[in-house]
């Protein structure tokens, strides 16, 4: 999704991601909850967490997850380089709300781009990356492969991947089937209603067009190209690219935490992988 999209969709959006928004906060301090337990679990499964630990959010939107994890590791006696990387520069700089209300003091930086373009812009240093808020529903899943092998190349041996997801499409089939019509959710000022249309599906690259609506006015916000992932083809994605995998099942419509350990070495390039397949 480019830029203009993403910056009119989330800010007419009901989804928090702002400090000041007592919802954020509270997805904040449940990632640092999180994170810190899982941290200190991967450390015992053979994990690297070396004294300074370099720290990659990608996609990172205001930077909760990458600031989430930067205190856990504080929690854990870490120091922390924090790299941020979003298309939305308006957004990143948010982060330092995020560390100084957290009291964490992770130095921080932060590249707005196209986190596809990861490998090309940043060096290979990266101990632990991030991927969390559902963001894979963004990245279709010839778009999903190509990220996840991108985001491979920048990490030590020992690295770890995180991805937080929900897992939409069980959601959406227990449910009866992807919604012609629903709520997205009530914008976060009181103004109006957010509203998502099925715009239809691309069944070659797997992304459902969703048209977003403000009411009352019916003024169009943004079309997006999104992907309802099961939790377990994204894992199988992940397995290609590392050699260790975990899964920590959530509640439904709660996110699901995958942890996979060690890149491999030797897998396909994102420029291998291609854009997509060609229709016959």
């Amino acid at each position: 999704m480019d830029v203009e999209r993403l910056e009119a969709l989330y800010s007419a959006g009901p989804w928090p991601e702002d400090p000041r928004d007592p919802r954020a906060a509270r997805r904040f301090h449940a990632y640092v909850e999180a994170l810190t337990r899982l941290l200190a679990r991967l450390e015992e499964i053979g994990a690297e967490l070396p004294r300074l630990v370099r720290v990659l959010d990608a996609a990172a939107g205001t930077g909760v997850g990458g600031a989430a994890a930067a205190c856990a590791l504080e929690r854990l006696g870490r120091r922390v380089e924090l790299h941020l990387l979003d298309l939305r520069a308006s957004r990143l700089r948010l982060v330092d709300e995020w560390l100084r209300a957290a009291g964490c003091h992770a130095p921080w930086s932060a590249v707005a781009a196209d986190a596809l373009q990861a490998h090309r812009l940043l060096r290979p240093v990266y101990h632990l990356v991030l991927v969390t808020g559902s963001t894979m529903t963004h990245f279709a899943p010839w778009d999903a492969a190509r990220l996840i092998a991108a985001l491979s190349r920048l990490q030590e041996p020992r690295g770890a991947l995180i991805i937080t997801q929900r897992d939409n499409a069980a959601w959406y089939l227990m449910r009866g089937g992807y919604p012609e019509l629903s709520v997205a959710g009530v914008e976060p000022r009181g103004n109006g209603v957010l509203v998502a249309v099925h715009g239809g599906y691309d069944p070659v690259r797997g992304s459902i067009r969703t048209i977003y609506y403000r009411l009352p006015g019916g003024e169009h916000i943004a079309t997006t190209e999104l992907h309802p992932w099961f939790v377990s083809s994204l894992a199988t994605l992940a397995n290609i690219f590392y050699r260790r995998v975990y899964v920590e099942p959530a509640p439904p419509n709660a996110e699901t935490i995958i942890a996979a350990l060690e890149p491999r070495r030797g897998t396909p390039s994102p420029e291998e992988l291609g854009e997509g397949p060609t229709r016959l």
